[in-house]
């Protein structure tokens, strides 16, 4: 479980702060620290003859390094790497479309639905210096596990339907297993 905290003074005076839970594993800590908040659209690499449609959905080159840089950044895209190399701090992602295959990212993540980062979208524009901090995951209970992601094939097979499908069910999903110490992952 990952959760993403926004805080700053409102134009209107009034400080609000709120934790939204995200879904992709991370293993970084900002240990509580925030940072600048940046839209990947207001961000883009205009040198490169990217504009705010490309620079959005946070591809590798589309971002502007001079605005991205010690900035957490909000994507519309699958994955934060263009975030991570313009030197983004940490990324939020949104609208990624399979929930329970996401793969870690080399920097401080969480990954929202689309009513968590229009919250987040808005926030940014309603407010003169906002900030976030990306909290580290930390391990939760799931009741609902162990189950079978959406992408395999699912039983009975509809032209046998006495032959049911996974023939084998393991886990091979999200799985953080042992890394060495010195290099999170």
């Amino acid at each position: 479980m990952v959760s993403f905290c926004g805080c700053n003074h409102h134009k209107s005076g009034v400080c609000y702060q709120k934790i939204y839970v995200g879904i992709v594993p991370n293993t970084f800590d900002l240990k509580g620290r925030f940072y600048p908040l940046i839209f990947a659209g207001d961000a883009p690499n205009r040198t490169a003859g990217d504009d705010e449609s490309t620079s959005k959905k946070c591809y590798r080159g589309t971002l502007d390094h001079n605005l991205v840089k010690g900035k957490i950044v909000l994507c519309d895209g699958e994955n934060g790497y263009g975030a991570y190399f313009a030197g983004a701090v940490g990324v939020i992602l949104q609208s990624r479309p399979v929930a329970d295959v996401l793969d870690p990212l080399p920097m401080p993540a969480s990954c929202l639905g689309l009513d968590s980062g229009n919250s987040i979208y808005y926030y940014i524009n309603s407010t003169r210096n906002p900030t976030a901090t990306i909290f580290k995951s930390i391990e939760g209970i799931d009741t609902l596990s162990p189950y079978v992601p959406s992408f395999p094939s699912r039983g009975p097979n509809p032209v046998t339907p006495n032959i049911l499908k996974p023939d084998i069910a393991a886990p091979g999903v999200s799985i953080l297993a042992a890394f060495p110490s010195i290099a999170p992952v």
